[in-house]
């Protein structure tokens, strides 16, 4: 039996966007700037509004082990790293965020030091931006 759940993320949000400039580059050590766009049908109590700045790396290929023995086997050779994880909680002005648009901007600053994305066939390297909004009742 199937029972209707009238407050499901659904019933409160009508759109959850997060912006960042068309055809941006960032290079190490530049300033990421965004705003996240949270559309509500109704009010939604004690909000938190987060982002995150995310870099991964990963890396798999195999490669043949013990060649100049009497034997030969191939071994799978990979790692992962997390470059950078960032997480900004915006501010919400008082416990609630009434139905309606609400506008939160943000910026990030790169490292400095960071490695390019990346990607290859054995590899890659991503960065990237996610938002969203928590209540005691949803997860948006």
């Amino acid at each position: 039996m199937f029972l209707h759940q009238p407050n499901t993320p659904v019933s409160v949000l009508e759109s959850f966007e997060l912006l960042l400039p068309k055809d941006a580059v960032y290079l190490a050590g530049s300033s990421i700037k965004g705003q996240v766009v949270l559309i509500l049908k109704r009010a939604l109590a004690d909000p938190t509004v987060k982002v995150e700045l995310v870099g991964r790396g990963y890396v798999h290929w195999i490669e043949d082990i013990g060649a100049p023995c009497d034997y030969s086997r191939d071994g799978i050779i990979f790692n992962k790293a997390d470059y950078m994880h960032k997480t900004k909680t915006l501010p919400v002005g008082g416990n609630w965020l009434s139905a309606g648009s609400h506008t939160f901007d943000f910026h990030f600053l790169l490292p400095p030091q960071i490695p390019s994305t990346f990607e290859s066939s054995i590899g890659h390297i991503f960065y990237f931006v996610q938002a969203s909004c928590m209540s005691q009742e949803y997860t948006l």
